[in-house]
């Protein structure tokens, strides 16, 4: 994929075509997961392969490409979900999504959830994870999404441009509004 990367850091649409369809998942799990909107989630996308193209000349280190993209997408997940009022706000706190989420709803795949039918969760148990993730700040939110992709605290830190211990507390805390707002659901305190 080095190679591909070089071509299209010297202008070769096929080889950046190759990276679209390379990367194209991520990017869109990453953007689903910061908005619960397939719609936001599509034109996040978009944005972020746009910003690519045009800054790809500039990455120093084509090596680094994954990491880069991973800075892009999260940055751009960011500024998005705080300047759209229905899916953050200007709080940056997340909007409520509503609907449940059924055995094949993307919602359970993109955090790695068991289809209900052969796990112990319950669809209303996936439906109340998927809701109270789309709540959390979106600082929070693009952390542990980056964190569920499997990215270290390290490499958190370097996507987003935060110290790791900036890393920690933001999942931390994210951890912790879970924990307390699905106990507070289960008790019935909550939605």
């Amino acid at each position: 994929m080095l190679d591909t990367v070089v071509r299209a850091r010297g202008g070769d649409a096929g080889a950046f075509e190759e990276l679209v369809r390379a990367y194209e998942p991520l990017v869109r799990r990453l953007a689903w997961r910061a908005t619960f909107s397939p719609d936001l989630a599509q034109d996040i996308t978009q944005e972020v392969f746009l910003q690519v193209w045009r800054h790809l000349p500039e990455l120093r280190n084509p090596g680094s490409f994954v990491p880069w993209l991973y800075r892009v997408a999260g940055t751009t997940c960011i500024r998005v979900v705080k300047s759209t009022p229905q899916y953050g706000g200007h709080a940056g706190t997340g909007g409520a999504r509503s609907g449940g989420a059924r055995s094949g709803d993307p919602r359970a795949r993109a955090y790695g959830v068991p289809d209900p039918e052969t796990e112990v969760l319950s669809r209303e148990q996936v439906a109340a994870i998927g809701e109270e993730i789309s709540r959390l700040p979106v600082h929070y939110r693009v952390a542990f999404s980056l964190y569920l992709e499997g990215l270290s605290y390290e490499s958190i830190g370097r996507t987003l441009g935060i110290p790791v211990r900036t890393v920690e507390t933001r999942l931390r805390r994210a951890r912790q509004q879970l924990q307390a707002r699905l106990m507070a659901r289960e008790s019935g305190d909550g939605k």
